[in-house]
């Protein structure tokens, strides 16, 4: 098999990444790629704002893009869908890149910064929007996973997927048959009644609600929900880009203080990409905090990496068999 496949669990309608082979190492710690200065290490950018008097790939900016490493999406338009007996397959092709908030190594922008989180989101917009426009993708996914107190440089990732991951595409449905049920947006409808209540709403401006869902899957998680009905951040105004900017700084900012600045993942909820009938769907930003790391991946981006390759799997569990049983199953 190549270095990874797109594989569909035909009961959940679920697709999964298997690896060939571990993905290569991350580079070593010691000097940041991310930092200015390092740009060669990082690679070209597709995307930066910098101060006009500086060159690509030089420091000089203030928010930069650039694929991330390593990573298991491939390079190529045409993700060449397949069967292979009863099962459906796909080469993970698309986009994977690293939107890096600041030049500042270990401190995120959004803790502290609202104009710089802005800047941050732009890109993050700026990106979504090409990436959106591929005919081959189906969901953008941007995640922002934060380890606690870790000197990491601050980034947010982007997956561009050639398939809907199968929560958001539960999201999606959830949010056409509300609609149909009730005769508008349901995340419309949440936002007036959590406004009205308010024994949820953590934080609020004009355009925006943060608030702890009656329904929450996990301690301390939030939503913050765009108070104006629109189906993915390429349709957010200027002025609601301020206004998330700083809802998220006030937000994230109330999550570390209250618990010590614990690990979290971020991600944007957007309306999947390429596909009719998603005019109900109103996208929001959800974070879960405390999430332990084996499950960050499927959380933050709704697909699930497997390292080990099923067959491989199989053919060591049989070696790892005792004598008489892998005996007994040849003379069976």
């Amino acid at each position: 098999m190549p270095m990874a496949e797109l594989r569909k669990n035909p009961l959940t309608r679920e697709w999964v990444v298997i690896m060939a082979a571990p993905a290569p190492s991350p580079p070593a710690r010691g000097v940041c790629p991310y930092c200015p200065g390092n740009e060669a290490l990082s690679g070209p950018e597709s995307l930066a704002y910098r101060d006009p008097s500086t060159a690509p790939d030089t420091a000089g900016w203030r928010v930069r893009v650039v694929a991330s490493s390593p990573s298991f999406l491939q390079p190529d338009a045409d993700p060449g869908r397949g069967e292979e007996g009863i099962y459906d397959i796909m080469r993970p092709v698309g986009g994977d890149e690293a939107i890096v908030e600041t030049p500042a190594h270990g401190e995120a922008a959004l803790f502290s910064d609202p104009r710089q989180s802005e800047d941050a989101l732009w890109a993050c917009r700026e990106r979504y929007s090409y990436w959106a426009a591929q005919p081959s993708v189906k969901s953008v996914i941007i995640g922002r996973h934060h380890a606690g107190r870790s000197q990491d440089h601050p980034h947010w990732r982007l997956l561009a997927l050639p398939v809907v991951p199968q929560p958001l595409w539960d999201l999606a449905k959830g949010m056409a048959q509300y609609y149909d049920y009730r005769g508008r947006c349901g995340i419309c409808h949440i936002a007036e009644e959590e406004a009205r209540d308010r024994s949820r709403v953590v934080t609020e401006n004009r355009h925006f609600l943060a608030l702890t869902p009656y329904f929450s899957v996990y301690p301390y998680e939030m939503w913050i929900l765009p108070r104006r009905h629109h189906a993915g951040l390429p349709d957010a105004q200027q002025e609601e880009m301020q206004s998330l900017a700083r809802i998220m700084c006030e937000a994230m900012g109330t999550l570390r203080q209250a618990l010590h600045d614990p690990h979290w993942i971020m991600t944007f909820m957007n309306a999947p990409c390429n596909i009719e009938g998603m005019e109900h769907f109103h996208w929001f930003l959800r974070v879960l905090p405390d999430v332990i790391a084996p499950a960050a991946n499927a959380l933050e981006y709704g697909i699930s990496v497997n390292e080990v390759a099923p067959e491989t799997a199989a053919e060591r569990l049989r070696r790892a068999a005792p004598v008489t049983l892998r005996r007994a199953a040849q003379v069976a």
